[in-house]
């Protein structure tokens, strides 16, 4: 028996090493298939197979290669090269999230772009034709329009999209955010138009574009500099274990996210199911985000520092500001993808019961 034959298939998952990667890759492994994982360097392939122990054996079903440059085609060939079962399925998950880069060019959009090109170049130049599903990590950000901000009374779908252009992104002075913002519009855009100019097409695209992705890491402690996600969800909890005055709510930004686990289900779950029009296929994942809600949840399950979280009131009249916050119709991804979200509340006291349990760990 060749090592791949006995599992479900044999996909393939970029950025298996990053916080949403790795439980994409558990979610697949749970699934019963053999995964490939590619991480910028060995030793982050290393620290990505090391976090799933019970998979990785002489059994092979779950392989690591460093693509250190992922805007590079050639730099994919070895990951569809290994015998056994070929690659039959895509998760791309592999891209920059930067919220303040030196260069937006450099440093977002040129890796988001061109990254996400590549893996579909390759999977055509060295998939012998075998890949039939390919599912990307887009955004909210690539749903929504950063200048119509709160935009009370709208209610954003998969219709919409992020109309800021790269020459708009890349400009000295740009807010905070907005490249990064602009990198997954363009980079999801740049997939389509790819795959639109191919006939026949080689394979489906399914594009998911959760909000905020909190959540406690999986199999790993949360690393001195998490990413920015987390360090999001942080601003809601003061560093100091005997803060003066409880920190202040976060700003107003995404009125959207979604648990980890969540979202990494239906990247599996995409490769599965056949949408309606799965090539134009595009999913909104996650629910209301409110950080007076995500503060009170904190606080009501951590009442011994609940003074070291944010005031929740503080949210009741941020949120009657202007009129109001857009909504946000994730029920796309329940009714196709079988979604079922996990509640807010739950998702905070979760990461929080991670983060400060790290805390703990730390000051022994």
């Amino acid at each position: 028996m060749s090592s791949d034959t006995q599992f479900k298939g044999t996909i393939l998952v970029t950025g298996g090493g990053g916080y949403l990667g790795a439980h994409i890759v558990g979610a697949a492994l749970e699934k019963g298939y053999a995964v490939r994982l590619t991480a910028r360097t060995p030793t982050s392939v290393s620290s990505a197979i090391a976090q799933h122990p019970a998979h990785y054996s002489s059994s092979g079903q779950l392989t690591g290669y460093t693509v250190a440059d992922i805007t590079s085609v050639e730099a994919f060939a070895a990951v569809f090269r290994p015998a056994g079962s070929p690659v039959s399925g895509i998760i791309h998950s592999a891209s920059p999230f930067n919220l303040s880069p030196v260069s937006a060019e450099a440093d977002l959009l040129v890796p988001a772009v061109q990254g996400s090109t590549a893996v579909l170049e390759a999977a055509v130049r060295y998939g012998g034709g075998e890949v039939s599903r390919v599912v990307a990590t887009s955004s909210f950000a690539a749903v929504c329009d950063p200048a119509r901000g709160r935009r009370p009374g709208y209610t954003y779908t998969e219709a919409d999209w992020n109309p800021v252009t790269w020459e708009e992104a890349a400009a000295p002075g740009a807010p905070r955010g907005v490249a990064y913002a602009a990198s997954k519009g363009l980079a999801e855009r740049a997939m389509r138009t790819w795959l639109a100019s191919q006939s026949p097409q080689p394979f489906t695209l399914t594009t998911l574009c959760p909000g905020w992705i909190f959540g406690p890491y999986l199999n790993s402690p949360v690393p001195s500099h998490p990413c920015e996600s987390i360090r999001q969800l942080l601003l809601l909890l003061s560093p100091s274990p005997n803060p003066t005055s409880s920190p202040p709510l976060p700003p107003f930004d995404f009125a959207l996210s979604a648990d980890v686990t969540d979202v990494a289900q239906a990247h599996v779950r995409a490769l599965e199911v056949e949408p309606a029009s799965a090539v134009d296929a595009r999913f909104i994942l996650g629910t209301e985000l409110r950080y007076g809600a995500a503060a009170q949840a904190a606080r009501d399950a951590f009442p011994t520092i609940k003074g070291r979280f944010a005031d929740p009131r503080e949210g009741e009249a941020e949120e009657q500001k202007e009129g109001g916050v857009y909504a946000v119709d994730g029920s796309a991804a329940e009714r196709v993808l079988g979604v079922r979200y996990t509640g807010l509340g739950e998702t905070v006291v979760r990461t929080f019961e991670q983060v400060l349990g790290r805390e703990r760990e730390v000051k022994v």
